[in-house]
């Protein structure tokens, strides 16, 4: 055997060079997808003035005044007040002076984002719990003009929203639901419950129908082992012949 069998390789596996340059390509997909990712990051980071420098600051002085902003509510003040102020307790305490202002009280943030998770994942769940009982008639039963109400119920997503605003606020205004997190999570799930519908229809009806004594197993496994001796007879037949087809070619000599 020549010293150049050594260097030989499969045409299936891939080369080393290629493997290289794929987890290269891949690598840096990964990290051109990161980047408004990376800079929102940095950018929570920065002071007002460096977040809309231009050109663009990559490198810069790390600061919390933007998460000091947010979580709290600051106010504007003279010199003359802050120099009667004790000491700050705080960084965010300090930042806010260096800026003549101070701080008066926790912001409304967690409560708000707390009010979105609510509405959020309430107006979801209801929103696949109707759509999924719903979808299960339109796919199990026969239900009488099926084809006309699955189009109705998707023509509520092209309705534009700005027509139904007037009166939904009177609407909820008579039953109270106005400023409300049910309201909010009623109407989420009446604009989301149509596309629920749709996706878990199409998922349903790639689900077997399984009947009172539930799937005939013996029956599939008789069925996959008549399919599989042919294949298992050829294989043992030919099996010198599939092993030299495969490997031939693969040793030079």
């Amino acid at each position: 055997m020549s010293a150049s069998s050594s260097s030989a390789h499969s045409v299936v596996e891939p080369s080393a060079l290629t493997k290289r340059i794929a987890l290269g390509a891949v690598i840096l997909y990964a990290l051109i997808t990161m980047i408004p990712l990376f800079w929102i990051v940095i950018t929570s980071m920065k002071s007002p003035p460096d977040s809309i420098s231009y050109p663009p600051k990559i490198f810069f002085q790390p600061s919390i005044e933007g998460y000091c902003n947010l979580f709290t509510n600051q106010t504007r003040q003279t010199p003359e007040y802050l120099e009667t102020l004790p000491p700050p307790q705080n960084r965010c305490e300090e930042v806010t002076r260096q800026r003549n202002m101070v701080i008066v009280g926790p912001s409304n943030f967690l409560k708000r984002f707390a009010n979105s998770l609510i509405i959020a994942f309430g107006s979801t769940a209801l929103s696949v719990l109707l759509g999924t009982i719903a979808a299960y008639g339109f796919s199990r039963f026969k239900v009488p003009l099926k084809d006309d109400l699955l189009f109705f119920i998707l023509s509520t997503r092209m309705m534009p929203p700005i027509a139904v605003a007037i009166p939904i606020y009177l609407m909820y205004r008579e039953l109270g639901l106005s400023d409300t997190k049910l309201g909010m999570i009623l109407l989420y799930t009446a604009v989301n419950v149509s596309l629920a519908v749709w996706l878990l229809k199409g998922f349903i009806d790639e689900i077997p129908r399984i009947g009172e004594g539930g799937m005939d197993w013996p029956a599939v496994g008789a069925g996959t082992t008549l399919f599989l001796i042919p294949i298992l007879i050829f294989t043992v037949l030919l099996r010198k012949h599939l092993l030299r087809g495969i490997t031939f070619g693969a040793v030079r000599k």
